[in-house]
């Protein structure tokens, strides 16, 4: 270290010294050349603090800071030692994921309709995607987003008209364009995302199916009309587990409602006749639908044709039964007239 510095470091740990303890004895003055008290500068010692308070500290000398502190070498040491320290590390709120990547919930109620689907489509095209779409992190199943994912297939499938009088987009999303002034298949990509067909997604650790079912509820309500059997078989469900239906949306003449309506759609079902009246097929009636374990749990689900009882695991029926609500529509006439038509009927 040159001498310069060296006496500099020197005045430099004096005025620290004196700056943090009380009473100190101030950094020695030199005497005048005609032998008397020099005055003492205005502001004498604030220049000092103020250099040891800079919001600052790069602008500090590493050699200074080195003797201070009694760093054997000025340099990385000193400079680290200074740095404004780092944010701590958080949690994303959302991942980037693509849209086929991930389960969907097969027993939303919300029914979905085109026009649904479209003003999710008009949305990105004006604002991005700005709201998530969320899940349960432990079956990797969305239970909120189900028309945004369907929205952003459409933007994907190389049908959407591309906006020809919409302002500057590069900063929401980009695509390509085809000879037909189409958004270009399987081209649409949201601003910030790693490529085409990625969304984003909120995985949630709820501690249990039924909570992200409920969470899944609260979503979709008040938002659109629902599928009302399947609304009832979720409410009856939440009921066998005891789930609460606090801060899910749902009032208690609504639940009265649907609770009514489950009791009549179960005695109208087991009074039916699947096909003869002999006992093995009122038995079959009354068995139809969704078993339940001993717990009260709606766990498979089984249905007749003829003579012949087929039980399904719950798990692979929801997946199925979305499955073909994604392929063909949410009503009941698109579902039954698929399913009639894969079963050759």
């Amino acid at each position: 270290m040159s001498r310069s510095k060296k006496k500099d470091a020197e005045a430099a740990a004096a005025a620290l010294a004196a700056a943090a303890g009380a009473g100190a004895a101030p950094p020695p003055v030199d005497p005048a050349p005609d032998g008397s008290e020099p005055a003492e500068p205005e502001h004498a010692g604030e220049e000092d603090r103020d250099v040891f308070q800079t919001d600052d500290p790069s602008a500090l000398d590493p050699e200074i800071m080195a003797t201070i502190f009694s760093v054997d070498e000025a340099g990385e040491d000193v400079e680290a030692m200074m740095a404004p320290a780092a944010p701590e590390p958080s949690e994303a709120a959302a991942v980037w994921e693509k849209v086929d990547d991930f389960n969907t919930w097969g027993r939303n109620p919300r029914v979905i309709s085109e026009e649904d689907v479209n003003e999710a489509v008009t949305s990105f095209l004006r604002f991005g995607f700005g709201n998530p779409m969320v899940g349960w992190s432990k079956n990797r199943t969305m239970y909120a987003g189900h028309a945004r994912r369907l929205g952003v297939k459409k933007l994907l499938s190389g049908v959407v008209p591309y906006p020809q009088n919409a302002p500057p987009t590069d900063h929401l999303w980009t695509c390509k364009i085809d000879n037909n002034g189409l958004i270009k298949r399987d081209s649409f990509r949201f601003t910030g995302s790693p490529g085409a067909s990625y969304v984003p997604i909120r995985w949630c650790d709820w501690p249990t199916e039924s909570e992200a079912e409920a969470y899944g509820l609260r979503d979709n309500n008040p938002l659109g009309a629902d599928d009302e059997d399947l609304l009832r078989a979720l409410i009856q469900d939440f009921d066998a587990q005891g789930v609460s239906f606090e801060g899910v949306g749902v009032d208690e003449e609504e639940l009265a409602e649907l609770r009514k309506g489950a009791a009549e759609a179960e005695a109208n079902f087991e009074a039916e006749d699947l096909g003869g009246e002999d006992s093995d097929s009122a038995d079959r009636a009354s068995k139809s639908g969704a078993e339940k374990d001993t717990s009260g749990k709606l766990a498979n689900v089984g249905f007749s044709i003829g003579p012949y009882r087929i039980l399904i695991e719950r798990a692979r029926w929801d997946t199925w039964h979305e499955e073909l609500r994604q392929t063909v529509g949410f009503s009941k006439e698109e579902i039954l007239a698929e399913v009639r038509r894969r079963l050759g009927l």
